[in-house]
């Protein structure tokens, strides 16, 4: 005989313990204990010990860049040391610096985002030109293979002596050194497209306005998001370039000038300062890039 809270004899719960395991009495409390406390800001091991790696070999490097810059006059005087570099950077951020101010990384910056737009855009625009027509695109290739040929760093005197020492001319020096990253990526992702998959919507009786919206932009747009990230870091390179041959002003200009009075503080910070702000654009377009590219994982 079973009376509540006990079991039968085949092991099953008796009538009245499923009636109140129905109604939500006698159920059983999760054990919290177990489970762990996990936090919005928790880092996962791997990712901390991939961190951890990187801190540690970058205390290394400094170390060891420490220890040879102060061991001798001489390694002072070629690479400075990490100490002497961040009071310079300090310095710079603060405005007290003598060598280089916020105005000369925003002339760079500026400089290197006109090119870029500039290149990007003749670039689509020429991709998409090329990709509309087979016989277009194979009359174009052998003369967009040998520009593309030509070294893009020699042509930074050609356009300062046809243009001059001006903002024009940087402008059109970076959009013509990155003009090839957008227009191969822009091209190889519009011939990617699979031509029976365009077959078919036009059949179906698709138009080009709903194949632009539709297929062609949703399948082009992580290829400018590449060339995108391509072209940002290599516009400013070429902007430092073009501001290091001919210039007044400008980061390219800061390192000119220090390499002429060989202070390798100012060198090295200079390119430091170049270095951080293309990694936050960088970081910058990968953000945009995923939040433009979320419907792919859906």
């Amino acid at each position: 005989m079973s009376g509540p809270g006990t079991t039968s004899v085949e092991g099953r719960p008796d009538s009245s313990q499923v009636e109140d395991l129905a109604a939500g009495r006698g159920a059983i409390a999760p054990d919290r204990s177990r489970s762990r406390w996990r936090t919005p800001w928790r880092i996962p091991r791997r990712r901390l010990a991939i961190l951890s790696g990187q801190v540690a070999l970058a205390i290394i490097v400094l170390g060891i860049w420490q220890y040879v810059g102060t061991s001798s006059q001489t390694e002072a005087l070629v690479i400075s040391t990490p100490w002497h570099v961040a009071q310079y950077l300090w310095d710079f951020a603060s405005g007290s610096s003598e060598q280089g101010s916020w105005s000369d990384l925003r002339v760079t910056l500026q400089e290197a985002a006109g090119g870029c737009v500039l290149g990007v855009a003749v670039g689509i625009a020429l991709a998409v030109l090329a990709s509309s027509s087979r016989w277009l695109g194979l009359f174009a290739s052998p003369f967009v293979a040998v520009v593309n040929a030509l070294p893009k760093i020699a042509l930074a005197p050609l356009f300062i002596l046809i243009f001059g020492a001006n903002y024009q001319s940087k402008v059109y020096f970076v959009a013509a050194a990155i003009f090839f990253l957008s227009f191969y990526n822009i091209y190889t992702g519009i011939r990617s497209i699979d031509t029976l998959y365009l077959r078919n919507t036009r059949i179906l009786g698709a138009n080009r306005r709903w194949l632009v919206r539709e297929v062609y932009l949703p399948s082009i747009v992580g290829w400018v998001a590449i060339s995108l990230r391509l072209s940002a870091t290599y516009a400013i390179v070429c902007a430092v370039i073009s501001e290091y041959l001919s210039a007044n002003q400008g980061m390219g200009y800061v390192v000119y000038l220090a390499q002429g009075v060989n202070d390798p503080t100012v060198v090295i910070g200079g390119i430091l300062i170049i270095s951080f702000a293309a990694l936050i654009i960088d970081r910058v377009i990968v953000r945009v890039q995923r939040h433009f590219t979320s419907w792919r994982l859906r």
